[in-house]
């Protein structure tokens, strides 16, 4: 059985995520909008992009108003005879 989560990441969740896509194309946030708002970067970025946009304007509010606003989406596989 297929089950779909919903849920709210937790701000240390938030920064580890945007640590990690920091690591990954050895720059800042601002720097890779730069360069992808510039045309120095292919639009198959375009998604990463967003994430990226996404989790650093949430984390921009949180730190600013205390609420963070981040759900992800999981989907898990349950196995029926466990759900008994």
């Amino acid at each position: 059985m297929l089950l779909r989560i919903v849920r709210d990441l937790t701000p240390e969740e938030v920064m580890k995520k945007i640590r990690k896509l920091e690591k990954e194309f050895g720059m800042s946030f601002e720097r890779f909008e730069e360069l992808f708002l510039g045309e120095k970067l292919d639009s198959k970025f375009a998604r990463i992009y967003f994430e990226w946009a996404e989790l650093v304007n949430s984390y921009k509010g949180y730190i600013e108003d205390g609420q963070l606003d981040y759900a992800v989406e999981e989907i898990k596989n349950f196995l029926s005879k466990l759900l008994c």
